[in-house]
């Protein structure tokens, strides 16, 4: 059983006699307690006090890793392997003094070899993310990156790159991006999260993705049954549960084998159209009261944009079936060019 503390044995040259004892030469590791992680190469400076450092030289005695002298400080490095995770060893190290006091002392630290995994684990990592928790990115969905790794103490910084060009760099393990709609579609996001020791002059790469940017997808609320000749509220939102947006079109195009007109408007265009004195599919056709309801309803709740009306012709009559009748409408984004197929039932009257 090791000692749980980094051993520090202060040698004495042995004065010849006439000469005058030299000082004392000690030699420690910065942290005591090292915490390794499977694969990354992580250093623990070795402090030499009692002599100076380019005056002395430091060897490994025991223990996994190497020793270095780096920019006239000493350091010990070690990359653990995978199937390291959970073993405990002893560092032990040689100190010497090179110059004509000829002295020398040991030292050594506790290591401890830990997995290295995600504070919120792979599954929270990215939002939005796919099914095995990969990056995803869309216009108008916030993408949010958490690169905080579980008891990896020091300095983060996550890069955001753009089509393979630096974007933005943030100094912490946090970071977000909205892509912009109409302009980012189609080119490649890529995210990198470093990390850099306490001890370390140099980052180190912990994990790279990298998506192409997609139109935010298009969802499409309808009810699932209706009456012939109604006119229907529908709902139309960009985005994913927790961040949705309205659509930025005037319209969805419609096909339905002639049961709908060929588009639904927005209740934005609605609004603008009879402040224009238009009628809401032409000049001849007037406004309905479900128009006019849908307006009030959301002039007051400020979200109007998410609304939109689908109007039936005059093929939709009343299913002569007590079942209904099923029909398929197939909503086009004009502006992403994205289907949503829905079906409804239209009721009989009986």
């Amino acid at each position: 059983m090791f000692a749980f503390a980094a051993l520090i044995l202060t040698c004495l040259f042995t004065p010849v006699h006439g000469q005058i004892a030299p000082e004392k030469l000690s030699v420690h590791a910065q942290e005591p307690y090292f915490k390794s992680f499977a694969g990354l190469d992580l250093a623990n400076e070795i402090r030499v006090d009692g002599a100076r450092v380019v005056d002395a030289n430091i060897t490994l005695t025991a223990g996994p890793g190497t020793i270095e002298l780096i920019d006239s400080q000493w350091f010990w490095h070690y990359k653990p392997e995978h199937d390291q995770v959970g073993q405990v060893f002893t560092v032990k190290y040689y100190c010497k003094s090179t110059s004509e006091k000829k002295i020398s002392c040991e030292g050594m630290f506790n290591l401890s070899v830990n997995k290295l995994e995600p504070v919120v684990g792979d599954t929270a990592m990215f939002k939005p993310c796919d099914d095995d928790w990969k990056l995803i990115a869309y216009t108008k969905v916030n993408s949010q990156i958490i690169g905080k790794y579980r008891n990896l103490d020091g300095y983060y910084k996550i890069e955001i790159k753009v089509n393979g060009e630096p974007y933005k760099t943030i100094t912490e393990p946090y970071a977000e991006f909205l892509p912009t709609f109409g302009k980012d579609e189609g080119k490649r996001l890529g995210i990198e999260i470093q990390f850099r020791s306490f001890q370390s002059k140099e980052y180190t790469l912990l994990r790279s993705e990298s998506a192409t940017i997609q139109p935010p997808p298009l969802s499409i609320a309808v009810p699932s049954k209706i009456r012939a000749g109604e006119e229907l509220k529908i709902k139309a939102l960009y985005g994913i549960e927790g961040d949705y947006s309205a659509p930025q079109t005037k319209y969805l195009e419609v096909e339905s084998d002639g049961y709908f007109l060929p588009k639904a408007l927005n209740v934005r265009e609605i609004d603008s159209r009879k402040k224009k004195g238009i009628g809401f599919f032409g000049a001849d056709e007037d406004t309905s009261s479900l128009y006019d309801r849908v307006l009030r309803e959301q002039d007051s709740t400020g979200r109007f944009t998410f609304q939109f009306v689908l109007k039936p012709t005059s093929k939709m009559k009343p299913a002569t079936s007590k079942d209904g009748k099923w029909i398929k409408v197939t909503f086009t984004d004009p502006i992403t060019k994205q289907i949503v197929i829905r079906n409804f039932v239209v009721q009989s009257d009986t």
